[in-house]
């Protein structure tokens, strides 16, 4: 309600607390000038000093509902403007008139009549209850025509707003990944994969900081996983297993069923990408090398037979994971390792795959260990390239750019000049150096994606909400040097 409502309303009750109740005007003043008579007479006969408030309807009476049903009828006139705005944004928006430039155009003309509608009507109804509204047509139709106008004006940015969202994004995604610093081909393939990850759980802070945290949580989650194997070990079928002579025995672990069975399939769909038919549609081998590394795979599976436990599949991805991630994504190597390689990686895969359908549990508890190994390695690469070298530039020019500035300034201001100098210079390297650690990077990219979901889903709260989150935990960063998370 604006202050000119306020002050008609204060009005009106001033004049029904000095007037009878015979005097009130007419119309729809009349409803907020009928107050209780014995109530208006007690407050006129008492001392001013004594009349603390104006005289008002007595609660539940026919007059005070009639006042209340006006001040609704009042709130909701004022509302109609964006209402009918927002009303003609959505449909205008969701018809489709055109793409890009043209449809922030049919959507802001769209606002623009809604808001014109809304304006009408609230004229409508503010002279229905008795408010001031337009003494002339002309009057009514300019006040009209401007409420239309400004909602237009009003709807263009917002419609332009989220178009910002994706550049914005992907910013962020760049702002953090660098304040990572990954320098090998294979670590920042893995930076660029655990980026988002990053950013979406709001971590933040120094590159030793992260790198515990990814310690932690990787050794937190051990325990669970383990148990989770276990769980599923002991719901899974003790099948007959072929022992010493070829002689089938009982297990003495559960299995999966057909575990094993299907890991070699799925090696011999890598095998028939080196495998080329003849004439006669026979497919032969066109890469020896490949398929005897696939092969040589298949057999170490083979040795446990059609059903494998899932401890024992555990273990065989973990064993067939290792090399190729020690190897760096096959960097380097030659071409018999390259396809070993190839081999175990497909075969953890196909593990993998097995385990998370028998068990989303340990899908899902494999996923985020793996995250936090992969933030674990690419963050203490980095931080053990970057110890000794904490500064670069600015470490090295910092201290004599202060020592020039303090000489300059004692030659032409004395020793109060070369001090303020020196000074200045020192704050502005902290400054410089400041803003390029990863903990303000971090936190500016995470500042960066949330802003950009804000603007995406056009929320003006989540923005304001973000300039007062994050602005605190900045200044944690400042006091502390290290912050948890962001969330």
């Amino acid at each position: 309600m604006s202050n000119g409502a306020q002050d008609w309303f204060s009005q009106v009750d001033a004049k029904a607390a000095k007037a009878p109740p015979s005097a009130a005007p007419a119309g729809g003043d009349d409803w907020f000038a009928q107050v209780d008579a014995k109530t208006a007479k007690s407050q006129t006969a008492a001392p001013k000093s004594q009349v603390f408030m104006s005289a008002q309807p007595k609660p539940l009476t026919k007059e005070w509902w009639k006042k209340q049903f006006v001040r609704g009828a009042y709130g909701a006139a004022e509302s109609m403007p964006a209402a009918g705005a927002t009303t003609g944004a959505m449909i205008a928006g969701t018809a489709g008139l055109g793409t890009g430039p043209l449809d922030i155009a049919a959507t802001a003309a769209g606002a623009g009549v809604g808001g014109m509608g809304g304006e009408s009507l609230r004229q409508i109804i503010r002279a229905a209850i008795g408010f001031p509204v337009a003494k002339t047509s002309g009057e009514a139709a300019s006040s009209i025509t401007k409420e239309g106008l400004t909602q237009a004006a009003v709807q263009v940015p917002s419609e332009l707003l989220p178009m910002a969202a994706g550049p914005l994004k992907k910013a962020a995604a760049t702002q953090y990944e660098r304040a990572l610093a990954p320098t090998g081909r294979y670590t920042k393939a893995i930076a660029k994969d655990i980026v988002p990850g990053l950013i979406e759980r709001g971590e933040v802070g120094s590159i030793k900081g992260l790198e515990k945290r990814a310690t932690a949580k990787a050794a937190a989650l051990t325990p669970e996983l383990k148990s989770e194997y276990g769980a599923l070990e002991a719901a899974s079928p003790k099948l007959p297993v072929r022992g010493a002579g070829g002689r089938m025995q009982a297990a003495t672990a559960g299995q999966l069923p057909g575990a094993g069975k299907q890991v070699i399939k799925d090696l011999e769909s890598l095998k028939a990408e080196y495998m080329v038919p003849d004439a006669a549609g026979v497919m032969h081998p066109a890469n020896p090398q490949a398929i005897n590394a696939i092969e040589g795979v298949q057999e170490i599976v083979r040795q446990y037979g059609p059903n494998i436990s899932p401890t024992s599949l555990r273990q065989l991805r973990q064993i067939f994971d290792e090399p190729v991630a020690h190897a760096g994504g096959y960097a380097g190597a030659d071409l018999a390792t390259h396809y070993t390689l190839n081999a175990q990686e497909a075969a953890a895969n196909s593990i993998r795959k097995i385990l998370h359908s028998a068990s989303p549990d340990i899908g899902g508890l494999n996923k985020e260990i793996s995250f936090w190994l992969d933030v674990r390695k690419v963050t203490s690469e980095t931080a053990l390239r970057q110890t000794g070298q904490a500064g670069g530039l600015v470490k090295t020019f910092a201290p004599l750019a202060a020592a020039t500035a303090g000489g300059v300034g004692l030659h032409y201001g004395g020793a109060a000049g070369g001090v303020e100098a020196a000074t200045l210079m020192t704050l502005v390297a902290l400054a410089t150096k400041m803003i390029r650690s990863p903990a303000w990077r971090t936190t500016s990219a995470i500042v960066k994606d949330r802003v950009a979901n804000a603007l995406a889903s056009g929320s003006i709260g989540d923005l304001a909400a973000l300039a007062t989150r994050f602005g605190i935990a900045v200044q944690r960063n400042d006091q502390t040097g290290e912050q948890p998370s962001a969330q």
